[in-house]
């Protein structure tokens, strides 16, 4: 009987050992976990792919770390290595699977989403900015120019690019559709912290053109531009080639929008008229001189003297 109670309590210590053993390693593959995912935020695929493996084999039942695989092979456009472990996570994860695991598995197969599914196309101006679906703390789908299918509903496109401001946009995707999203990023103005700010918007027209705010030059020719700054003055430049360059002081008070409307002139008429201007004067001056002949003739401005030769007779 002493040695059954012996064999019971080396069986639940050796139970209870395992069990924190186990508690520990499920802890460690959350912070491999976490890593992965900051790294995949700074798009450092190759060492969130490092961290998703450890924390596969320390949590070898768990779906998530099928999933993070993938997504980073896809990313590096490795899809023989994304294919297995996204199809092994939609083995593993049949409740609720994240949408990003068929769309992905699908584009690396070359195959059409799911049935029923619809489209988004997504471009941001500049390009090359990070597109998240829905969640704005989830991995980085792609990069702009983005297509990508989608299950018909609402769904919320976030565009974002470091230097400037995150951008949403709310679209409702239909079955067998595709739809557009077009989104011109604003960069962030560098700003001292703490100070009380407002608003500064200019818009333009009836032309896009650059816009340089206080020496710092905007990407891309826009309609308008707005920002949130510090309270002062900012001097606002706009211009574009055949367009007359316009320059204007805007005061930025705290709390409040300063707006500013700037209407963009052709300089094709003034350039018509500089040249009428010189053609005027060309003729002007013709005018001048021909007058100076005649009054010399009129009034007796003696004829050239007559040059004759000697003559010889034959």
């Amino acid at each position: 009987m002493q040695l059954t109670w012996l064999r019971m309590f080396a069986l639940f210590a050796a139970l209870a050992s395992g069990a924190i053993a186990r508690a520990g390693e499920l802890e460690e593959a959350q912070d491999e976990m976490r890593k992965a995912k900051l790294n995949m935020d700074k798009h450092d695929y190759e060492a969130a792919i490092g961290h998703y493996l450890v924390a596969r084999s320390l949590a070898p039942e768990s779906s998530g770390p099928y999933l993070g695989l993938g997504l980073a092979h896809a990313a590096l456009g490795h899809c023989t290595e994304a294919i297995p472990v996204l199809q092994e996570y939609l083995r593993r994860k049949t409740d609720s699977p994240h949408p990003s695991a068929q769309a992905t598995l699908s584009a690396c197969q070359g195959k059409p989403a799911a049935r029923g599914w619809g489209r988004v196309a997504v471009r941001s101006e500049p390009s090359g900015a990070e597109v998240r679906i829905d969640d704005e703390d989830e991995d980085t789908r792609g990069r702009t120019p983005f297509d990508l299918p989608l299950p018909p509903g609402p769904h919320k496109i976030i565009v974002a690019k470091p230097g400037y401001r995150d951008e949403i946009r709310q679209v409702t995707v239909l079955m067998g559709q595709v739809v557009a999203t077009s989104v011109t990023l604003q960069p962030n103005l560098p700003t001292l912290q703490g100070l009380p700010k407002g608003n500064l918007s200019v818009k333009i027209g009836p032309v896009g053109a650059l816009v340089t705010v206080n020496g710092m030059r905007v990407p891309s020719e826009r309609r308008g531009y707005e920002a949130e700054v510090p309270a002062g003055v900012y001097q606002v430049v706009v211009e574009k080639p055949g367009y007359e360059t316009v320059t204007k002081d805007v005061w930025v008070r705290i709390g409040q929008t300063a707006s500013e409307n700037i209407t963009l002139v052709s300089n094709g008429p003034r350039e018509a008229r500089r040249k009428a201007g010189v053609a005027l004067g060309v003729i002007l001056a013709a005018g001048v001189a021909a007058t100076v002949i005649a009054v010399g003739v009129v009034y007796g401005t003696p004829a050239p003297p007559a040059q004759f030769g000697t003559v010889q007779n034959p």
